[in-house]
């Protein structure tokens, strides 16, 4: 299969990674390191590792957008960058979404480099590990009618476009933000893909039925324009917000037409995939963007409506959704995983191979605990006992390892 790595041990201490390509060769590196328990002075393979593998969906990806909204991404250096982008690609991760300087957010934070020289040095670094490079591009202006509106419109786009070393792929939603009916916003489209293949011959735009209130007209005339299969067509994305089931929308849509999801996996409440059954005082204090590892529902959600796509790039903002982005990204590559291995690997990789099983049931439990009514919610306290005991034995290092933290503070936090 496209990229597919294989890894296996041979005898007198070798390790072979086979690859169709430089990116399955990366894949298998990955797939290697999340089996290794990596100690100071010591590197330990399991004895007859072999793995063969290959990704069941084109897409597997994540939104990082550098802008004020998120909490991490916008305090991040082009090196803390580079390193979660490594880190998601080691995991099969294929594509990243970015975005421009100008959105539906402020412009800066008191955190944040000027977000067009980000933005360029984003652009490179998802290059420079072969993998694909998005932009979710909303239309915020006013005026994309005009002469003078749209020539305003294509400068902004021309210059983030001719400054990017790469460009795969534009998401530009329908709404939320935006406020074109389809009669304009095609048309619209249209011009902006003759300014995208001057700089980007092969990018593609993609595009969403998301709006606020659409009236069947709108989406009747949407899903006609998207039948017509322009040339710049990439394919349609499933996003929240939009009133067509995804079943439907793969019946409305042409079969030759590519569909990709969008899901919100960052949030908790007031969004796509809400926490089922939440007690209010969590709803109402943890609210909608705390740290949430939700393993088996992530992957519930994700093999629920998986054959009607050719992949995701999840919705993120920030180290929040951590965790659901790696089980996210192995639900797109093999929709059979065990979210347990998942956490396994992710533990042992990225936090500690001694402490790995522990860490990763303690994450397990953590999704337990927003269970029902907490009152009457024991697995709190037993989430708290495990994480607790885990604080007093971990070294240092692990300690004060980020991901370890996070998963801490909301153990106690809970209970």
């Amino acid at each position: 299969g496209l990229n597919s790595p294989f890894v296996k041990t041979e005898p007198r201490k070798a390790v072979v990674i086979v690859g169709r390509d430089g990116r399955g060769v990366l894949y298998g590196i990955g797939r290697l390191l999340r089996k290794m328990r990596l100690r100071p002075g010591s590197i330990q393979v399991p004895d007859g590792l072999r793995i063969i593998t290959a990704p069941k969906y084109l897409l597997r990806g994540h939104q990082l957008g550098y802008r004020p909204k998120t909490n991490a991404y916008d305090a991040w250096s082009p090196a803390q960058y580079d390193q979660y982008i490594r880190e998601l690609a080691l995991f099969g991760t294929n594509a990243i979404e970015i975005i421009p300087p100008v959105s539906d957010d402020d412009y800066v934070s008191r955190h944040m480099q000027d977000p067009m020289e980000m933005m360029i040095r984003h652009s490179e670094i998802i290059d420079s590990y072969g993998l694909d490079v998005w932009i979710w591009y909303p239309n915020v202006g006013k005026d994309y009618v005009s002469a003078a509106g749209v020539e305003k419109e294509l400068a902004a786009r021309k210059e983030v476009f001719r400054k990017l070393k790469r460009i795969d792929a534009l998401l530009v939603p329908g709404g939320d933000p935006g406020h074109l009916h389809p009669d304009v916003f095609f048309p619209w489209m249209d011009k902006v893909a003759v300014v995208l293949k001057r700089y980007h011959p092969k990018a593609k735009i993609w595009v969403s039925p998301q709006a606020m209130q659409p009236t069947r007209e709108w989406l009747e005339s949407f899903y006609k324009y998207v039948n017509k299969k322009p040339k710049w067509l990439g394919g349609v994305v499933f996003a929240p917000w939009i009133k067509t089931p995804l079943p439907e929308m793969r019946r409305i849509v042409d079969k030759d037409i590519k569909i990709r999801r969008y899901p919100d996996i960052t949030h908790n409440v007031a969004c796509q995939y809400p926490v089922k059954d939440w007690d209010l005082a969590f709803a109402l204090t943890l609210h909608r963007e705390c740290f949430n590892p939700r393993p088996v529902a992530m992957k519930k959600i994700h093999n629920a409506l998986d054959e009607y796509a050719c992949g995701s790039l999840t919705y993120s903002e920030g180290i929040n959704d951590d965790i659901n982005k790696f089980i996210w990204g192995d639900q797109d590559w093999d929709p059979g995983t065990a979210v347990i291995e998942t956490l396994r690997d992710y533990s042992r990789f990225f936090i500690s191979p001694k402490f790995s099983e522990e860490i990763a049931q303690g994450f397990m439990a953590q999704e337990r605990n927003w269970e029902g009514p907490l009152a009457a919610n024991g697995q709190v306290e037993v989430t708290l006992a495990q994480w607790r005991d885990l604080e007093k034995k971990v070294p240092v290092k692990v300690r004060d390892n980020y991901r370890f933290q996070m998963g801490l503070m909301r153990a106690y936090y809970d209970a």
